[in-house]
């Protein structure tokens, strides 16, 4: 009788630890390792996502059945309770970030960008000029930098091989290569949309008839040593 009167309140504690609001004043992304149970319940202790580290440790053990606990960046809401915390480190999604790398920026710059960036890991390399799709590319935490330049530059090869395989049959251009700079040049020599075609015809019929393009972006680009843009106007020497 005793020992059925002390199971049934050792129960109804664990339930209530278990259920009970956690610690959280507000929401919280927090950096789970890969480790043992006691591992990660120390690194939510240390949060202050979870009271206790022997409770988690035997919720961990008495749920295993539902699943593993992965490693990654989670969000946990407020007041998360014991269940709570192990439903998302079991079946979350782990916290996305997100680096725009808009149009018109030089490869100098890109890295500069990637590098600057937050949750990712490892030295960034300067990728080949214009080899880069500006987009906003979404990432995880512990993301190498090289593997998103990565990711970048096939969107682009990707893309310019769809752009090159549908383009003009008279367009005096010999390679992939030559596209993508000829339209580097057009971006930079105007930012309106509108007024690029009129540009790309105007640098096309120069091509055509072996005439240099004389586009003040390439001065700026051979100038800044490959940053792209100069804080003054061009002068004659830079042409020079």
């Amino acid at each position: 009788m005793v020992l059925s009167a002390a199971v049934s309140v050792g129960t109804r504690f664990a339930n209530q630890e278990y259920t009970f609001p956690g610690p959280l004043p507000g929401p919280k992304a927090i950096v789970i390792p890969r480790g043992t149970p006691e591992q990660v319940a120390l690194v939510l202790k240390d949060a202050g996502a979870i009271r206790e580290v022997w409770a988690f440790r035997i919720a961990a053990l008495a749920t295993r059945g539902v699943g593993p606990i992965h490693a990654g960046e989670f969000t946990f809401p407020q007041g998360a309770s014991l269940r709570d915390v192990l439903a998302i480190l079991r079946t979350a999604k782990p916290v996305e970030h997100h680096v725009t790398i808009r149009e018109g920026l030089a490869a100098a710059q890109i890295a500069l960008l990637v590098d600057g960036a937050e949750a990712m890991t490892g030295d960034t390399p300067v990728p080949r000029e214009g080899h880069v799709l500006p987009d906003t590319y979404a990432y995880e935490f512990g993301t190498p930098r090289t593997a998103l330049l990565a990711r970048a530059t096939a969107a682009m090869d990707r893309t310019l091989a769809r752009i090159w395989s549908g383009r003009a049959a008279d367009l005096p251009l010999a390679t992939e290569e030559d596209l993508l700079t000829v339209a580097s040049i057009v971006e930079r020599e105007t930012s309106k949309p509108e007024e690029r075609p009129m540009v790309a015809a105007v640098f096309l019929n120069r091509l055509r008839l072996g005439m240099k393009l004389q586009a003040d972006p390439t001065v700026a680009y051979a100038v800044s040593g490959g940053a792209g843009t100069l804080d003054r106007p061009i002068t004659r020497a830079d042409l020079s």
